[in-house]
């Protein structure tokens, strides 16, 4: 989604499921193959401007903004159009940023085997909760700008149970909705 030409058949996939999809966007950058960082920059933000959710790695946003902090790209994200921005930062957990709302939830306590697809996981595991707030595009679309304080951990909290699941096992193996279900019960027994 960085690199020419396929970058601009992502934009324009992005302009026409706009109006009938929610759509979310990891920038997933790879500097070695993505060119010069004006360049990225520029499309990253054409993407986010176009995105109701986004979620970036620590390293996306450094790599992106260098002498910016992760909430201050976050914020300029949210202010281009993203309804949503979450900066994941692995073992330091997530910061997310809508219009209401600026919080940081830690990362699950586990036992790193694996981080392949932490991230994916991360991603994954949002949409799935954001899924489950309504039913159409418009909606969705509302109750995402609409995310604060209150409503925004039970979210996070998920999506980092399932990356930490993710990356305590071997290879990709992403958790279930009944293995999130099963470690929420765990824990609120505990």
């Amino acid at each position: 989604a960085t690199l020419a030409p396929g970058a601009d058949e992502v934009r324009a996939a992005a302009e026409r499921a706009r109006a009938t999809a929610l759509v979310s966007y990891d920038p997933n950058i790879r500097p070695a193959l993505t060119g010069g960082v004006d360049d990225a920059r520029t499309r990253v933000e054409a993407l986010v401007a176009l995105s109701d959710v986004v979620k970036a790695s620590i390293e996306d946003a450094e790599w992106l903004y260098p002498a910016d902090a992760a909430v201050d790209v976050a914020q300029r994200w949210v202010e281009l159009g993203a309804g949503l921005v979450v900066i994941t930062d692995g073992g330091d957990g997530s910061l997310a940023v809508t219009a209401h709302a600026r919080i940081h939830v830690p990362a699950v306590p586990t036992t790193v085997v694996d981080t392949v697809g932490a991230g994916d996981t991360f991603m994954g595991a949002l949409l799935d909760g954001i899924l489950d707030l309504a039913g159409d595009t418009d909606t969705l679309r509302t109750r995402v700008r609409g995310l604060d304080a209150d409503t925004l951990p039970p979210l996070l909290h998920r999506a980092a149970r399932a990356a930490a699941i993710t990356v305590a096992r071997e290879g990709m193996d992403p958790p279930t909705r009944e293995d999130l279900q099963r470690t929420a019960a765990t824990k609120e027994s505990a």
